[in-house]
C-alpha cells in the first residue's frame, strides 16, 4: 500500500486509523526507529499519567522494555504495559509508557485503612517517634546505655562508664552508633542548654529520628515493591507495634541498623525493581547509569549497618546474591563488582576503619574483632544461651502477637503468586530468614536483635492481610467488596494486644532504676560537697550511670559490680557471687571500713536489702551508718529467665549527715 492510500484511509477515519482496517499500518510499537507516518501526523496524543494512588494496589506488573520510563518516577513506579489503542501510532522510545488501551480510567482498588484516614507524612512520623521516645521511662536492657549513651556522653563531656567491650584487650565495639548520638549532645553544649533534661533527653531525639525513618522507608519500600493497600497495612502494623514502641526508640544499635538497612533498601529500589522487570540489557545499563549515585549511597549505608552491627551483612550478601543474579550479562555483573562495590565499599570500610582506630587510639577492626568474639569463638555464650529455634518459638511469637499467624499467610502470597515481580518480593521472605537464620547458629539470643527484622515482618503481613480482605482488587484491578468493619476489626484486636504492651512496658516494668535516679540526683547537686561517691550494689549495669546524672561541678564516681569476661574464657564472679550470697560481698566490701571510706549513697534492690536486714549483727553493722531515703517499684512479673526472684523495688540508701 503506498503513501498516499494510507494517507487516505487516515483521513477518512478522522485523524485515526480504524483497527481491523485495510488502511491500518502496522506499525511496532517497540521499534527503536520513529515510522514514517508519525514523522507526518500531528502532535501526537499524549500519554495520560495515573496518580500513584490510582494504581491497582496488587496489579502485577509486565516485562518488557516499556515498562520503565525514563523519569526518575516512572523508574520507581513501573506502570502497566497495554495494548496500544485502536489507530494509535507510536515513535516513543522503548523505555516510555504506552498509552492505555481506553480512554475510561482502571477501577481504582479499596485502599487500606490507613490510607483512608490519610497519608501519614514524614514529619508526623518524627513528631510521633519523639513523644514516643520521651514517653518511655522504664530499663530495658543494659547496651541502651553502655553501648551508646555513656559512650557518647564520654565523647562530650570527658566522663563515662565504659564496659568491658571498649577496653584495650577487647575493642570489639565500633564508634559510629556512640558517635551518632554524641552530636545532638555536642550541640546542646555548644549552645549552653546542657541541662540535665536536656544530656538526658539529646540522645533519645538520634533514637526516635532512626525510628521515624524506618518506618518512613518500611511505608515506602511496601508501597514500590507490594502495592499500595499492602504498604497502608505495613504502616499500621509498624506503628501500632508494642515492640517497636517500647525497644525501637532506645539509643540501641539494633535501632540504626534497621533504620540504616531499610533506607539503604529503598535507595537501591530503582536497581532492584527495575532489571528484574526489564529483560534488554542495553535498557538495564541505562537504568543503572540513572540510578548510580543513588546505589553508591546504599552501598555505603549498608557498609554503615555493618559497622553498627556486624550481623547486618547478612542482608546484603542476600541482596547482592539478587542483584547479581538478575543482572543480564556477566560484564554488567562485573561492572557491579568491580567498578561500583569494591570501590565504594572499600572506600565506606577504610573510613569506619579510620574511625574507630582514631578513637581507641590504635589501628582497629571492631568488625573482625566482634565476629572473633561472638561468632568464631563462640564467647556470647558466656551471656546466656538459648536453643536454635529460640526466635521461632519464642522470639517471632513474643514480637508478633496474634500477627504471627498472618505472617505466614504473608509468606504463601509473596512466595507462591504467580505474578511476575514475585521473585523480586520473595525477597522480604529470604531477608529476615536469612537473618534469623544465621542468628539462630549463635548460642546468644535477645528479643532485640529482631528489631531489623521487624520491618520486613510487617511489609510481608501487610500483603496477607491485603489477599485476605481481597484489598486491590484482582488480576484486572476489580475493586473488593470486602466490609471496612472487617478490617478495621481486624485492627482494633491488634490494638487491644498491643496498645496494653506498650503501655505497661514502656512505662511501668522495670522503671525503677530509671526514677530513683531522680530522687539521688537531687542529692548530688543539693549536697554541699565536691565529691560524691555511689555505688551500685545490684548485678552489674542495672541502671544507667554519668550519663543520666550530668553534675558537671560536682567529682561524681558511680562504682558497680564487675561482670566482664576474663582472660581464660570465663566470667568475673563478682555479680554471681553476690546474688548467690549478698550478705558476704557486701560484708566483705564494707564491714570493715571506716565511716568515711564508706560510699555516700548506694542503690539495691528491695530483695537484696531484706536479706542484709535479715542478717546476723556483725555482717550488717555497716548498714547502721544509712537512712533509707527512698524505694521505687520496679517490677511487678518476671521477665529474667535466669532469674527466679522478682525485683519489686529499687531502694536507695543515704549516708547519715
Amino acid at each position: 500500500m503506498d503513501k498516499i492510500s494510507i494517507l487516505g484511509a487516515f483521513a477518512a477515519s478522522g485523524g485515526r486509523i480504524v483497527r481491523g482496517s485495510a488502511a491500518r499500518v502496522p506499525v511496532e510499537v517497540r521499534s527503536r526507529t520513529p515510522s514514517p507516518v508519525a514523522s507526518q501526523s500531528t502532535t501526537p496524543s499524549p500519554s495520560p499519567r495515573r496518580s500513584p494512588n490510582a494504581r491497582p494496589g496488587l496489579k502485577p506488573f509486565k516485562r518488557g522494555n516499556s515498562s520503565l520510563a525514563a523519569d526518575e518516577d516512572t523508574a520507581f513506579f513501573p506502570p502497566e504495559d497495554p495494548e496500544p489503542p485502536p489507530g494509535s501510532v507510536s515513535d516513543v522510545s522503548p523505555l516510555a509508557r504506552r498509552p492505555p488501551t481506553s480512554s475510561a480510567p482502571p477501577p481504582e482498588p479499596r485502599p487500606s485503612l490507613l490510607w483512608e484516614m490519610g497519608r501519614p507524612t514524614f514529619a508526623a512520623l518524627v513528631l510521633f517517634r519523639l513523644v514516643n521516645a520521651l514517653a518511655v521511662a522504664t530499663f530495658f536492657v543494659p547496651d541502651e546505655y553502655y553501648q551508646g549513651t555513656e559512650v557518647a556522653y564520654g565523647m562530650v563531656y570527658g566522663r563515662s562508664e565504659r564496659t568491658w567491650e571498649w577496653q584495650p584487650e577487647h575493642r570489639i565495639r565500633g564508634f559510629l552508633h556512640p558517635l551518632l548520638l554524641a552530636v545532638p549532645l555536642w550541640l546542646c553544649r555548644v549552645f549552653g542548654v546542657d541541662s540535665r533534661a536536656a544530656v538526658v533527653a539529646a540522645p533519645k531525639v538520634t533514637a526516635a529520628l532512626a525510628a521515624a525513618v524506618c518506618d518512613w522507608c518500611t511505608c515506602e519500600v511496601a508501597r514500590l515493591w507490594i502495592s499500595d493497600v499492602a504498604a497502608g497495612w505495613a504502616m499500621a502494623l509498624q506503628i501500632g507495634n508494642w515492640f517497636a514502641f517500647y525497644a525501637g526508640v532506645r539509643c540501641l544499635s539494633n535501632g540504626v541498623e534497621a533504620a540504616l538497612v531499610m533506607t539503604a533498601l529503598w535507595l537501591w529500589t530503582p536497581v532492584l525493581r527495575g532489571i528484574s522487570l526489564l529483560e534488554d540489557g542495553d535498557d538495564q545499563k541505562h537504568l543503572i547509569c540513572r540510578s548510580w549515585a543513588k546505589e553508591s549511597l546504599a552501598i555505603c549505608l549498608a557498609v554503615a549497618s555493618v559497622a553498627v552491627r556486624p550481623t547486618a551483612a547478612v542482608f546484603w550478601v542476600v541482596v547482592a546474591g539478587y542483584r547479581l543474579a538478575a543482572s543480564a550479562t556477566a560484564a554488567e555483573r562485573r561492572s557491579f563488582i568491580l567498578k561500583q562495590c569494591l570501590p565504594t565499599g572499600l572506600a565506606a570500610l577504610a573510613a569506619v576503619v579510620a574511625l574507630d582506630s582514631w578513637f581507641y587510639g590504635r589501628f582497629t577492626v571492631a568488625l573482625w574483632n566482634f565476629l572473633e568474639f561472638n561468632v568464631l569463638s563462640g564467647q556470647s555464650a558466656l551471656f546466656g544461651a538459648h536453643p536454635w529455634h529460640w526466635y521461632l518459638t519464642q522470639g517471632v511469637p513474643a514480637v508478633l502477637l496474634i500477627n504471627y499467624g498472618s505472617l505466614a499467610h504473608g509468606v504463601y502470597e509473596l512466595c507462591f503468586t504467580d505474578a511476575p515481580q514475585a521473585t523480586l518480593c520473595r525477597l522480604f521472605v529470604a531477608l529476615p530468614a536469612a537473618y534469623i537464620g544465621a542468628h539462630s547458629l549463635i548460642a546468644h539470643k535477645e528479643f532485640r536483635f529482631l528489631l531489623p527484622c521487624l520491618p520486613f515482618f510487617n511489609m510481608v503481613i501487610g500483603r496477607g492481610v491485603a489477599a485476605i480482605f481481597n484489598e486491590g482488587g484482582d488480576g484486572d484491578g476489580a475493586a473488593a467488596a470486602e466490609p471496612r468493619d472487617l478490617r478495621r476489626g481486624f485492627l482494633w484486636l491488634c490494638m487491644l494486644l498491643h496498645v496494653p504492651l506498650a503501655v505497661f512496658f514502656s512505662r511501668y516494668h522495670q522503671g525503677g532504676t530509671i526514677a530513683i535516679l531522680d530522687r539521688v540526683h537531687a542529692d548530688v547537686v543539693s549536697l554541699e560537697s565536691p565529691s560524691f561517691t555511689l555505688d551500685y550494689l545490684m548485678p552489674c549495669y542495672s541502671a544507667p550511670a554519668y550519663s543520666s546524672f550530668h553534675a558537671p561541678a560536682v567529682d561524681l564516681e558511680i562504682r558497680q559490680l564487675k561482670c566482664g569476661p576474663t582472660g581464660d574464657g570465663g566470667l568475673e564472679t563478682e555479680t554471681a557471687d553476690f546474688e548467690a550470697d549478698p550478705v558476704s560481698v557486701a560484708a566483705a566490701r564494707y564491714g570493715r571500713a571506716q565511716r568515711g571510706s564508706l560510699p555516700c549513697a548506694i542503690v539495691i534492690y528491695d530483695l537484696h536489702l531484706r536479706q542484709l536486714r535479715e542478717a546476723k549483727r556483725d555482717a550488717r553493722a555497716w548498714l547502721k551508718h544509712y537512712d533509707e531515703v527512698a524505694c521505687a517499684p520496679h517490677a511487678a512479673i518476671n521477665t529474667d529467665a535466669d532469674r527466679a526472684d522478682v525485683f519489686r523495688e529499687v531502694c536507695y540508701l543515704r549516708l547519715k549527715r
